[in-house]
């Protein structure tokens, strides 16, 4: 069982991620019918940018990107039929950074996950 990631959540680097630093923003609305926490939960899918990251080898700040984390949960009390985010939840961005020697931008990865912010409510 883990927390149902909710509004009041943050999105976070990944364990091994070469990305540091930077933000991240949910740029996806939650659900305006499920609360946990205080919180709308997000379910099926948050929306994810990031701008001002670190990598080795970077322009320090030049690391951003963009992407989408998909819900994992199969079974939640009282929402059976609803796909929600969990805690953990991850995925990969799609981004771009400065090469600190000069050149065009190059691709990169950025690793991250859904941390939650409420313990209470969970599903699997």
């Amino acid at each position: 069982m883990k927390a149902l990631f909710t509004a009041g959540g943050t999105i976070a680097h990944d364990t091994g991620s070469q990305v540091s630093g930077g933000i991240f923003t949910i740029t996806s609305p939650p659900s305006t019918k499920v609360k946990a926490g205080g919180n709308f939960v997000y379910s099926q899918s948050v929306s994810v940018t990031f701008v001002g990251g670190n990598a080795p080898g970077m322009v320090p700040g030049s690391v951003q990107g963009s992407g989408v984390i998909m819900a994992t949960a199969t079974k939640v009390f009282e929402i059976p039929s609803k796909a929600v985010m969990l805690d953990g939840d991850a995925g990969i961005l799609n981004g771009t950074g400065q090469p600190s020697g000069g050149g065009s931008p190059v691709p990169i990865q950025i690793p991250c996950h859904c941390v939650a912010s409420q313990t209470n409510v969970t599903g699997v």
